[in-house]
């Protein structure tokens, strides 16, 4: 319990900055991951991608990979969605590879979309840990002397 105090005192008298960024809300993150020749509705260069959702309030409450869409290039969060016909068209004509890449969402995405329930998680396994040292505590601690009269 020693290390926060001295830890929140050396970050507030020191000066130092830690960037922070808190999210409140649905976050939605488009990832390219192949080029493509697809243009899309306003003839904008669209990618392969793949969307992951997640729902913050201050921490990370659900996390959710929402599967290939076709993000666009110019604008990081904008993508169309890609359904199985239209998926099985473009890879007809060759627009998009067959098979289509494997993706997998980053454990730091994972971890950040479920950061509340990680802080929960670990306040009870520290709570449980505290209370099962305080009972080994208090059955193996050797017994107290009793008070000695002092001179009078």
């Amino acid at each position: 319990m020693t290390i926060l105090p001295a830890l929140l005192a050396a970050v507030v008298l020191g000066g130092a900055h830690i960037p922070v960024q808190v999210y409140f809300g649905e976050n939605v993150n488009v990832t390219c991951i192949a080029d493509t020749q697809v243009v899309g509705k306003e003839g904008e260069p669209l990618c392969l991608a793949y969307k992951t959702t997640s729902f913050y309030a201050g921490l990370g409450v659900y996390f959710h990979d929402d599967g290939y869409v076709m993000g666009v290039k110019s604008d990081p969060g904008s993508f169309y969605p890609l359904p199985d016909d239209e998926r099985d068209r473009f890879q007809e004509n060759g627009l998009l590879p067959k098979p289509l890449p494997a993706y997998s969402p980053s454990p730091k995405d994972y971890i950040s979309g479920l950061s509340l329930w990680a802080l929960i998680g670990g306040a009870f396994a520290l709570y449980a840990l505290d209370r099962i040292l305080t009972r080994l505590y208090r059955q193996f601690r050797p017994a107290s002397t009793p008070p000695q009269p002092g001179p009078e």
